[in-house]
């Protein structure tokens, strides 16, 4: 049976990635506003779909063995039961590689002489890695649902909610800094004063170096201008912040601080992985987004920190002189 290409509900790859773009700049504003102190309210994305697929559907069958997934035959129009459609001697997935036109049996089929679907011109959204991924498991689905009849019933960007929703919870940063790997001091002033002023060393220098606006103006810039390669300019925020996770990590801690101390580390760390991964992501969307909600998490982490250390401060009533980084604690109070 040839099935007949699945226009009505079934977008281009290419479609897939102009979504994705979109994705990535509403949750660059939403990054940007929140850390400028803003307080715009996220709906939660929906992990779960119900989307009537097929009971036991596959989607890597490939019938005719050709190469190509039979949601793929059903984007291009081929014939799921036929490894070269066209008969022209090349095989569908072939003559897709090679930007011909597997549905023309002609001297010249190239996919700009005889375009193949003028709304699935092209099968390379450009993006790879995990990006690539949600956008088959996208499409697959949305065949799979064709097939059981009920594709009217869709919502299509509810179903890509759902899946970029649930590849974000499987894709978090975990944490690797724990309580043993701890240098715990006792709780005297002089323990104090020395995590305090280390800690507020840290912010001071983390402040005068333009942060958390110079990487969230890189953020936003390269999203609202679609240029993902610009995020390369994230690299060195993201070495400091390592180097300042490693430092606050070796740094003796007072002992009823060690849980936000345990905190204040991880939270760091997965800010510098968070930068690392969107400044290296220009081709793999998905992981920006990953990378942007990474670092908005993990920046609430570290600013909760900076909030319980001035209390303890207050609470013990450490002595900070001005010119001490530590003096920031008593200010905040």
């Amino acid at each position: 049976m040839n099935i007949a290409p699945l226009t009505p509900y079934l977008p281009s790859r290419r479609f897939i990635g102009i979504v994705f773009v979109i994705v990535l700049t509403v949750a660059g504003y939403f990054l940007y506003t929140r850390i400028h102190h803003a307080t715009p309210d996220i709906t939660p994305v929906q992990e779960n779909i119900v989307t009537n697929i097929p009971e036991g559907y596959d989607q890597y069958a490939d019938d005719d063995n050709d190469g190509l997934a039979n949601w793929e035959e059903a984007m291009w129009g081929t014939n799921t039961n036929a490894i070269d459609t066209d008969g022209d001697g090349t095989a569908d997935s072939v003559e897709l590689a090679q930007n011909r036109n597997p549905l023309v049996n002609a001297p010249d089929d190239s996919s700009s002489a005889y375009p193949i679907i003028p709304s699935l011109e092209s099968a390379d959204t450009g993006y790879a890695g995990r990006t690539s991924g949600i956008a088959q498991s996208f499409a697959s689905q949305l065949y799979a649902i064709g097939l059981s009849g009920n594709a009217s019933s869709v919502d299509g960007s509810a179903l890509l909610n759902g899946l970029i929703a649930n590849e974000l919870s499987q894709g978090r940063i975990k944490d690797m800094y724990a309580r043993e790997q701890a240098i715990v001091s006792d709780g005297t002033a002089e323990t104090y004063r020395a995590y305090g002023n280390a800690f507020g060393a840290f912010i001071t220098t983390y402040t005068s170096s333009g942060e958390p606006y110079a990487s969230t103006e890189i953020i936003k810039d390269a999203l609202t201008r679609e240029d993902l390669s610009a995020l390369s300019a994230l690299s060195p925020y993201a070495s400091a912040l390592s180097r300042e996770a490693t430092r606050m990590a070796g740094t003796p801690v007072p002992s009823d601080f060690l849980s936000e101390h345990v905190e204040l580390v991880n939270g760091l760390s997965t800010m510098a992985k968070a930068l690392g991964i969107m400044s290296q992501s220009a081709h793999d969307p998905f992981m920006i987004l990953l990378g942007i909600g990474e670092y908005e998490s993990a920046y609430k982490r570290f600013s909760a920190q900076i909030d319980a250390f001035a209390t303890v401060c207050a609470t013990h009533n450490i002595p900070f002189s001005p010119d001490e980084p530590g003096y920031m604690f008593i200010v905040a109070k």
